[in-house]
């Protein structure tokens, strides 16, 4: 069975764990390879499925997914699965952005999201964490973070969404000293 056909149904957390065995073997880069293809699919199932297993990258896999940052972004940008999204952007947040690359669609998406209660929280949360990632090293987009922040002062958040406000105000503090 191919690598297609085994993402065409449900899978679970021992197959995910397969796939990363796999992906750390010597045929490991043509697996990643397999699965970052298979991240556009058109099959709503099979890139959700791929996105899962490439959200749990390591070593050389994760490598090359940091290779891939501007093509994550712009499919993170273009999906209209909530679900590919939300692990898109996990995929994204354990990577680093230099500060010569910054994406300002890809910020100003995140902003925007920070802000959208009809946006799932999960995405929020990664939006927050990832704004601040992407503009630490430009005081003036922090303060436009700070002011996008103080809005959600106003809302009443899930936890998840208040401890991710928490941590990312307590980074742009450290970061201002």
């Amino acid at each position: 069975m191919t690598l297609r056909e085994r993402l065409s149904g449900r899978i679970n957390k021992p197959d995910i764990g397969e796939y990363v065995m796999r992906m750390q073997e010597n045929e490991g880069i043509s697996v990643v390879n397999e699965l970052y293809d298979l991240l556009i699919d058109a099959d709503k199932r099979i890139s959700d499925n791929a996105a899962w297993v490439l959200s749990h990258a390591k070593g050389r896999a994760e490598r090359f997914l940091n290779a891939k940052q501007g093509e994550l972004i712009s499919e993170a940008l273009a999906t209209t699965s909530n679900t590919k999204r939300r692990l898109l952007l996990s995929i994204l947040k354990r990577q680093s952005f230099d500060k010569q690359n910054l994406r300002t669609d890809f910020f100003d998406f995140c902003l925007s999201c920070i802000v959208d209660n009809s946006v799932p929280i999960g995405i929020r949360a990664l939006c927050l964490y990832l704004s601040f990632t992407q503009c630490q090293h430009y005081p003036e987009l922090l303060m436009e973070l700070e002011l996008t922040i103080d809005i959600l002062d106003n809302e009443d958040l899930s936890a998840g969404l208040k401890c991710a406000k928490r941590s990312v105000r307590s980074q742009i503090r450290k970061n201002k000293v």
